[in-house]
This record gives C-alpha cells, structure tokens and sequence, in this order.
C-alpha cells in the first residue's frame, strides 16, 4: 500500500518536473494555460492527502514542500514571461517604427542619389562652358598681348614724337625771340626813318603813284597780249600732243615689230638666285635679281653704299648695282605688272625689330599718269609699320618733281628719297627709317 503511493506521488513529483521541463523549455516558444496545469497538480495533491491522512512520512512533506517551492518559482516564471512579452511587445513597436524611419531613409537616399546624379550633369554642363571660356580666355589674352604690344610700340612712338614736337616748339620759341628782336631793331629804325619830312615823302608817293598808273597800263597790254599767246598756245599744244600720241603709237608699233622674240622666261619662277634676263610679255627684255623662291627683287638696300636722293628720270630708269643695293626702276616695274597680277612682299629691319608685310595684287600705272600706285589689293600677313594701302592712289615724288596732291610741301626733300608719299608725310616716317629694306614682287598664283 506505501508503494503505491509512494508511486502515486513520485508519479505526480515526475509530472511536475516534465512540466517544468516543459515549461523551460518553451519559455520563448508558444505561451501554456499554466492555470489548468496547477489546477490538475492541486487535485491530484488533495487526492494523496486523502490518502495519506493517517501516515504523514517526512519524504512526503519533502516533497510536498519541493512542489510548493515549484509552484512559486512557476509563478515567477509565469510574470518573468509576462514582462518579456511586454518588452517584446514595446521592441516589436519599437522595430516597425524603425522599419517606417528605415524605410523613409531610403526613399530620401534615393531622392538624394537622383539629385546628385542631377547635380553631376549640370556640373558636366558647367565644366564643358569652363572649357570652352577658358578657351576662348586664352585666345582673348592672346589677342589683348598683341594689342598690348602695339599699344606700347605706339605710345614709344609717339613719345618720341612728342620728343621732337618740344624741340621743335623749343626752336620755335627761340626763333620768336630772335624774330621780336628783329621787329624792335626794324622798328626802331622806321621811327628814325619817319624824321624825313612830310614833304619828302608825299613827292615820293606822288612819284610812285604815276610810276604804278604806268605799270597798271603796261600790265593790261601785256595781259591781253598773254591771252592771245595763251589761245595759240593751246592749239599748238593740242597739235603737239596728238602728234605725240602718234608718235608713240607708231615707236611702240615699231618696237613690237623690231624686237626679237628670244627663247627667255619671263618672270623668276623656276629660276636660280641671283641676276637673269627676263623677257616679258610686250617684247622688252632685261635684266633682273631673282631670289630663287621665283621673286623679282625690286628695291634692295642694306648698308647705305647707295644713295637714293635719286632725281625723277633715275628712279624712272632704275639705278645702283644688281649685285648689290639699287632700285630696278618705275618703268619696269610698270612693264612687269601691268600685263599681269603680281604679289608685293616687304621685308624692313629696325632698331627693335624686323616687319614684314605680303600685298596680293601690286600694280602701278604708266608714265603719263606719274607712276601712280593703281592698286596694293589684300594684305595676307600681319605688319606692325607696313601699312601701304594709305599709298593708294598716290603719285610717284622725287626731290626734283613733286607729284603729292593739294600740298606745296615735298616729302623727299629731306633726302630719304623718291615713293608715293602722301600729304605731310604722315605714314612714311618709319618706312624710311629702316636699317634695310627689301621689296620683292612674284606673279599671283590663287
């Protein structure tokens, strides 16, 4: 009988170790109704005390007590539970939220990868128009250097010019000086002069006026007389120049006819450096000073040998030597050019430096017109001094025959020699300035 219900109880003792067993081990799993558990181990415990009201084994009451202790520590497990299903609950609440800030993060990271990835275009874009400035920068500042350099070689100019005007104005002042001197020495010797008497001076006055009524009556015969030379010479001269005109038709007929036709080229093209003859298209021939690039060089200076104070029919008929410094002449040059387009290339050395210049289109016209500069065409090449095309239109000037326009002054009498000046000889201060000069001309090729 103690047996069995020593078995009984060890029996429930078991089954409440397997539910605590249980019990821990689902503690994080899914929860238990732990009342209808503790319900069943209460009745099962009355029915052992009904049992064993009359023995009361000290094992027993252990064991007892050992359940009364489990079922405490169940119930202290049991609000353990409770309070971990509240924090998980809050973390649960606490998860979502940052799920939602999470994903809100996202969307903004999104939206911020797509603005930045806008903001990589634009500042593609503005890289390329920083390229293209920069570019177009350093061609400005290019261009401003040269503008700069100019500028600077002007103002020097000008500086020296400004120089030479105070001199001048300087000269002047003294001059004036000298000239207001001269006025009080003048007239302080008219206020002695005046000492005459009255009486002397007006039968001089009487005397000069019959003399001039004379003079004024001679002056009118003389004038008609003139009139009628003037009319006889106009014919005469009319006469004269169609005889001319014949005349030179008839010696330029002549020659055309007269001049042999010779096996010669007739320009420098495919020729040596160095003096050939050429022969050119109306028959003449004569001798010229190729550079071996198929230029004729026209003028040539470069160490002052030479002097080009040259008189109005030497620079026609050209002079110097070939060899050395010369000028090749108008009326060649007319020849060479008039039959076809010919290129203009200047080359001058200075102080502070060398100036080049290319015209595309150079002739010049005939003796009857003063050798004048018909046409300069296009400058193809940058030149700081040359700027020839103000010379356009101008006549040939020696110091011997001044063919400037509306001006009494002439520029070559100051020795620099004969060119197509211009009135006051504004652009032609730095031409003739140079140490050497070389002008050169080639048949126009496109």
């Amino acid at each position: 009988m103690k047996i069995q219900k020593y078995s009984k109880l060890f029996a429930v003792a078991l089954t409440i170790v397997q539910i605590w067993t249980v019990k821990s081990q689902s503690i994080n799993e899914d929860k238990i109704n732990y009342d209808e558990m503790i319900s069943t181990m209460e009745n099962q415990l009355s029915q052992c005390r009904a049992q064993s009201k009359t023995q009361k084994n000290s094992e027993l009451w252990t064991i007892l007590s050992d359940i009364q202790q489990i079922k405490s520590n169940i119930c202290d497990i049991d609000s353990k539970l409770k309070g971990k299903d509240e924090i998980i609950a809050c973390q649960e609440v606490q998860l979502e939220d940052k799920t939602k800030l999470l994903n809100f993060q996202i969307k903004e990271t999104s939206k911020l990868k797509q603005e930045a990835s806008d903001y990589q275009v634009q500042i593609q874009n503005l890289q390329s128009i920083i390229t293209s400035y920069n570019t177009t920068n350093n061609k400005n500042n290019a261009e401003l250097s040269k503008l700069t350099l100019e500028y600077n070689r002007f103002n020097q100019y000008r500086g020296n010019e400004i120089i030479e005007l105070r001199n001048e104005l300087k000269q002047n002042k003294l001059n004036h000086t000298s000239c207001m001197k001269l006025l009080d020495d003048n007239f302080k010797k008219c206020e002695s002069d005046n000492k005459t008497t009255i009486a002397e001076l007006k039968e001089r006055f009487l005397k000069l006026h019959a003399e001039a009524d004379a003079v004024m009556e001679k002056r009118n015969i003389a004038e008609f007389q003139a009139n009628e030379c003037n009319s006889l010479g106009d014919e005469l001269r009319n006469k004269i120049n169609s005889k001319t005109d014949e005349l030179k038709k008839c010696i330029m007929k002549n020659q055309w006819l007269s001049t042999p036709t010779l096996n010669l080229p007739s320009s420098c093209l495919n020729l040596s450096a160095g003096v050939h003859e050429i022969q050119i298209e109306n028959g003449k021939h004569f001798n010229v000073v190729c550079d071996g690039d198929g230029w004729i060089i026209i003028v040539k200076r470069f160490d002052g040998r030479q002097d080009f104070n040259k008189t109005w029919k030497e620079y026609v008929d050209g002079f110097g030597d070939l060899q050395n410094e010369f000028f090749i002449g108008l009326e060649k040059i007319h020849l060479i050019t008039t039959l076809r387009r010919y290129k203009l290339q200047i080359f001058a050395e200075y102080e502070e430096l060398t100036d080049s210049a290319d015209y595309d289109n150079f002739r010049i016209g005939d003796a009857e017109s003063q050798y004048e500069l018909e046409e300069i065409g296009n400058r193809e090449s940058y030149s700081y001094y040359h700027v020839l095309y103000h010379y356009k239109n101008q006549k040939f000037t020696t110091y011997d025959r001044n063919n400037i326009g509306n001006s009494d002054f002439n520029c070559a009498d100051d020795g620099r020699g004969g060119w197509w000046y211009t009135k006051n000889c504004q652009f032609e201060w730095k031409l003739h300035g140079a140490k050497s000069q070389l002008m050169k001309i080639r048949p126009y090729f496109n």
